[in-house]
């Protein structure tokens, strides 16, 4: 029986993904990680209060679970946040301070998460092993000038799995992220919701797929975009010349070697 970590986890698309792994079964235990407990959803359910911009936190929150049930086979890191500052601003009393707790929320948690997850992971009873996936976004791949602290967020998710997840393979450790469009959700403001047509959205339920087809499968270091009923796997992009290639993807025996030699300068 696996046990799981969902941030994010008491609305929108996280508790959704909850509730259909309940459904789904397999699962002795399942930690909402948020500020407010989810709604009663089943008795495998429990709650961690979390602030995931706090290392300190997510250390409680992932020791909290391992004590709890004594393994961790998926983490699902889907809190987020839109822009809180607005990049644009002006005054006439020279530049102020920026908000920067988008990134934070945004980068910064999924990185503490990927951290904790992995050394929890490799001690798992059998040897190493997990799943770990990424709330990213659509914004991820394309520019969205009226949030840019969110989508220079969500690009450096996408930078983040596809680096981090066919390295981690070798460990039995998958990483991927789900892209979505836009989505009924209360990140999404109610005057966005009721500004945009219809049939511009996309499902809860077109989200809960691409979780699904990374919870239970074994692809790695990949990004489904969820644009209304269909999910798209994105490929990277073409290399722009071999001097690209070799740099990113054929020389990782190089810059190991000279990592190591710079330890010794």
């Amino acid at each position: 029986m696996s046990v799981a970590i969902v941030t994010g986890g008491a609305s929108g698309m996280g508790l959704a993904l909850i509730k259909s792994l309940v459904a789904r079964g397999g699962y002795k235990g399942i930690v909402v990680a948020d500020l407010q407990p989810p709604p009663d959803v089943s008795p495998i359910v429990s709650f961690f209060k979390s602030d995931v911009t706090s290392w300190e936190n997510q250390t409680a929150l992932f020791k909290f679970a391992w004590e709890k049930y004594g393994r961790l086979d998926l983490v699902v890191l889907n809190a987020g946040v839109a822009d809180l500052d607005d990049m644009y601003a002006d005054s006439e009393d020279g530049p102020q301070p920026l908000n920067l707790k988008t990134l934070a929320i945004d980068v910064n948690g999924p990185l503490y998460g990927i951290r904790q997850a992995l050394w929890y992971m490799r001690r798992n009873p059998g040897g190493s092993s997990g799943k770990i996936v990424i709330t990213s976004s659509s914004s991820g791949f394309y520019a969205y000038p009226i949030n840019p602290q969110y989508c220079a967020a969500k690009h450096a998710i996408i930078g983040l799995v596809r680096s981090m997840g066919p390295f981690l393979k070798r460990e039995n450790i998958t990483v991927n992220a789900v892209c979505p469009g836009l989505v009924r959700t209360p990140l999404v403001p109610q005057a966005i919701r009721d500004a945009f047509p219809a049939e511009h959205f996309t499902p809860v339920e077109t989200i809960i797929r691409a979780f699904h087809s990374f919870i239970y499968s074994d692809r790695s270091g990949e990004c489904a975009e969820a644009s209304a009923e269909q999910i798209y796997y994105r490929p990277q992009p073409d290399f722009l010349d071999e001097h690209m290639e070799l740099l990113f993807s054929g020389s990782e025996e190089l810059w190991t070697k000279a990592y190591e030699n710079a330890k010794h300068d």
